[in-house]
């Protein structure tokens, strides 16, 4: 049996499971930041700054290596893992090679250049970026000893295997820069995430930022050391200044750090070392490949700051259209080759602001690992072979006309059958005039018409951009074309084109009032319908179209004793660490390496962690929000999973009453809802289920129909009682529901109970969206729209602390329940519900009205008929709206 103390310690190598998935994840969601902020901001990587150690100003540092302007320098934390943090850094962060900066034997400045971009202006694709990394020499024990970081050799992700070097800078920290591929950046971030990147000569990495250059670094060959660098480099070398043009920033005079002294001068013997290097390099570059190879930098002594050597075998080589394959996680497997998605802004983008809608607009909806998306710049889109590999050409167009040749090359594109998605009349600031107009859309399969809202334009523009095609109108708006399919005779390319506003920005940004607000996010699932269909017409492989991978679950004590309870209480059921239920398995072990692999049938629990690895969920958060004496105080934690409900069956009757187990997904393949529905849990809402105990003869035990209300209302008591949200328009429906106003449903609550030993058990599952904007509605939507309209600046919210927070509310009110009976919590919930003098029918339709009166003594709902008598009444089971056709339950006279 495999059993372990919750909290307890465990090697690096424990921390490791299912590395190829964990580690592909995580470069997903760097590669995301990159291609979602990399135009105009550092993606950065850094430990975790200690409280009390540092100053504010270097909180917001991302690299004293870099320079300081005007500009204030803002940071946004993407997410932490093992000690170390993802952050945006705003503005890009610049780094002045001239600076006491010398270039790495080999990165030659002239034409033949193994480094310099075949073709300058594809720069801003970032197909390739400037990365800098601040290292230091390892620290020695007090024999003299390296202290050198122990990782298993199979797991360990060499920089010298994913870069190219540029240029180094001494001293502490040792600066290094070096190129890389995106797909390479994303596997030096996961790596540094995961503790595993090494550098060859042993340096330590202790950040790693994307940024742009300016200057020229010293160069070591053909000159005297003593003498500054001649010339400048050509546009075309790699340290030309990227092209995102910010401005620097400034930092506080606090935040400055002091750095070593920086040596120009270099000694006889390390100059030898280096020609020596040149001419071999000189003798091998004739037979050298092209493809990516390793790169061996090693230090002569970690006290030496001038002994760099470096030994480079190949280059890589960035062009628009090729990529490496994001959707591998080995090094160097660019045989494969993911269509490129290009998006065409026109000259008049001139910051890009529509370049970065598009980009929001496709990794909404297009499937992630299958594509790459990519900025087609006006002078690329005439000189690039960019049609080859481009599945498909979005143009999201503004005042200014496409030239006359480059619509020619699009039309050719088309004709040869390439497919072209036209968005016009896109917003990126309030229009002066807003209105919603209704929509009506052909579908692509059969003759359904779907109708949804969206904001339109006084004055749409013409849709007769490319004459000499056959066009078929797909939707119209007041007997307007507004969606419109063009072919030409003889190709297999299409052309859509739409002036629909599309709301590639959230609602709040571009409407401020209220009602259109409502109106646009009911429309969202039916205008994502549109979109969904639309794509599918170029034969694209959408987002939704698959289900993500189960993976394996943690245990989390919030402390050590709630742990060793937990695993003591189910210790006697164990076989072989295996604890069985009728639903699944599952195996329990403290060792991650020894994990199989994850089914409907079974999951791996990991036990001994901190905090889960890989994932979204941020237990110190939850940990820090949650003040229960005992609801929530062990967590079962899973990235994915088909439903939490069903983890319980195995351990909830074996459990002691201090131990409350609460189990947390990010994501649900299966989710449970009432009456038997499924529902499909999303990235950013909150879904969990939890374990409490009630009583026999107690308040809620003879009221039990209750819990589901408390529990419904804790969840708008989390948001509610913040100070500074108290005024969130979250409202309760009966029986199980959490609303928006009136107008849009946010989360729900299902319950269900069994008894043992004069005991109810009762698993509260919950899910509510916290932070998803589509298809429909989330709770940081409102904040949103609330800073908006109050010109506010509240924070948005997360899932662990809503989580936590709710949790806190049930046992709140559970407590106060039982202590005083419904009344106290009625005060509550009337305060929140929909429902009071509201009119309904019973049994169907045509049913008498009656009018919604309260709830009665049992939790039910309460009616009152024509004629002044109270009902009790209940859902059918089968109606959508549950204050429709309800049934009769019992009569109470007044």
């Amino acid at each position: 049996m495999a059993t372990s103390s919750l909290n307890g310690s465990s090697s690096d190598s424990e921390h490791q499971i299912d590395t190829d998935s964990v580690q592909f994840r995580q470069k997903a969601k760097v590669m995301n930041a990159l291609r979602c902020h990399g135009a105009r901001a550092s993606i950065a990587f850094r430990k975790i700054l200690q409280e009390g150690t540092i100053s504010e100003g270097d909180k917001m540092r991302a690299s004293f290596l870099c320079e300081t302007g005007e500009q204030p320098i803002i940071s946004q934390l993407l997410g932490e893992k093992r000690g170390k943090q993802m952050l945006v850094v705003h503005p890009k962060q610049q780094v002045d090679l001239s600076k006491d900066w010398t270039s790495f034997i080999g990165t030659t400045t002239t034409s033949a250049s193994p480094y310099r971009d075949p073709d300058p202006a594809s720069s801003s694709s970032l197909d390739s970026v400037f990365v800098l990394l601040e290292a230091f020499p390892p620290k020695k024990d007090r024999q003299g000893r390296l202290n050198l970081r122990k990782v298993a050799r199979e797991r360990v992700v060499k920089l010298s295997g994913l870069t190219t070097p540029l240029a180094w800078k001494s001293g502490e920290p040792f600066g290094i820069l070096v190129q890389a591929s995106a797909n390479n950046f994303g596997l030096v971030g996961s790596a540094y995430l995961e503790g595993v990147l090494e550098l060859d000569d042993g340096l330590l990495v202790e950040q790693i930022v994307c940024v742009d250059t300016i200057g020229e670094p010293f160069s070591l060959i053909n000159q005297d050391p003593k003498t500054p660098s001649p010339s400048p480099f050509p546009s075309a070398s790699p340290f030309h200044r990227s092209p995102s043009g910010n401005s620097l920033f400034q930092r506080s005079g606090s935040s400055q750090k002091d750095v070593k002294p920086l040596r120009r001068k270099h000694s006889q013997e390390f100059i030898k070392k280096l020609e020596e290097q040149q001419r071999r390099l000189s003798r091998k570059s004739s037979s050298e490949s092209s493809d990516l190879g390793s790169i061996s930098v090693e230090m002569a002594s970690p006290g030496l700051d001038d002994e760099v050597l470096v030994d480079i075998k190949g280059h890589p080589k960035f062009h628009l259209g090729e990529v490496e394959d994001v959707s591998s996680g080995d090094v160097g497997n660019g045989s494969q080759k993911p269509p490129n998605v290009l998006v065409y802004t026109g000259n008049d983008d001139v910051d890009d602001s529509r370049y970065k809608i598009a980009m929001t607009f496709l990794e909404k909806f297009l499937h992630r690992d299958r594509y790459v998306i990519y900025h087609l710049k006006p002078e690329q889109a005439l000189a690039h072979p960019w049609a080859d590999n481009c599945m498909l050409l979005l143009l999201l167009m503004g005042t200014e006309p496409i030239p006359d040749n480059t619509l020619k090359k699009f039309t050719d594109y088309v004709k040869s059958g390439g497919f072209l998605f036209l968005l016009k009349g896109q917003s990126t600031t309030p229009p002066k005039n807003p209105s919603v107009c209704t929509i009506e859309y052909s579908k692509a399969l059969g003759d359904e018409v779907l109708s949804f809202r969206a904001m339109c334009l006084e004055d749409p523009p013409t849709m007769d951009l490319f004459p000499n095609g056959q066009v078929k109108v797909l939707a119209e708006s007041q007997g307007n074309a507004v969606v419109a399919e063009t072919s030409f005779e003889g190709s297999t390319g299409k052309i859509l084109s739409s002036l629909v506003q599309f709301q590639l920005l959230s609602p709040e940004n571009l409407v401020p009032d209220t009602e259109a607000f409502t109106e646009l996010k009911q429309s969202n699932e039916a205008r994502h319908q549109v979109i969904f269909d639309l794509l599918g017409r170029f034969g694209l492989k959408c987002a939704t179209s698959e289900l993500p991978e189960l993976t394996v679950g943690y245990l989390l004590g919030v402390n050590e004793r709630v742990g060793r309870a937990f695993m003591s209480a189910i210790q006697p059921s164990l076989n072989d660490g295996q604890l069985a239920s009728r639903f699944l398995t599952m195996q329990f072990s403290s060792d991650p390496r020894g994990v199989g692999k994850v089914t409907p049938d079974l999951l791996p629990v990991i036990t001994g962690q901190r905090s889960p690895q890989g994932g979204s969920f941020d237990f110190e958060v939850y940990k820090g929000n949650l003040s229960t004496k005992s609801l929530g105080n062990v967590v079962l934690y899973t990235e994915v999973v088909p439903t939490t409900m069903t983890l319980f069956e195995s351990f909830m009757f074996k459990v002691p009453e201090d131990v409350g187990v609460v189990t947390i997904a990010t994501r649900m393949t299966q989710g449970k809802g009432r009456g038997g529905n499924k529902w499909l849990g999303p990235i950013g809402c909150a879904m969990f289920s939890l374990h409490v105990r009630i009583p026999f003869g107690s308040e809620l035990a003879d009221k039990l129909p209750f819990l589901q209300h408390i529990a419904s209302a804790a969840v708008v008591e989390a948001v509610r009682s913040i100070e500074g949200y108290q005024d969130m328009d979250l409202r309760l429906k009966w029986p199980n529901d959490i609303y928006y106003s009136d107008k849009m449903k946010l989360g729900g609550v299902i319950v269900n109970s069994s008894s043992l030993d004069n005991v109810f058990h009762a698993i509260i599952g919950c899910g509510f969206n916290v932070d998803n904007s589509d298809p429909t509605i989330c709770i940081n939507d409102l904040v949103r729209l609330h800073n908006k309209q109050t010109n506010s600046d509240l924070p948005l919210l997360t899932v662990e602390q809503l989580i936590a927070r709710a949790v806190n509310q049930i046992e709140s009110l559970i407590g106060g329940f039982q202590r005083e009976g419904p009344k106290l919590f009625l005060e509550t919930y009337y305060r929140r519900w929909l429902h009071s003098g509201c009119k309904v029918r019973l049994e169907n339709e045509s049913g008498p009205e009656v009018t919604v009166e309260g709830l009665d003594k049992s939790g039910f709902l309460l009616v009152r008929d024509q004629e002044g008598v109270l009902h009790s009444v209940q859902p059918d089971g089968n109606s959508f709206d549950m204050t429709k056709n309800l049934v009769l339950m019992k009569e109470r006279t007044q």
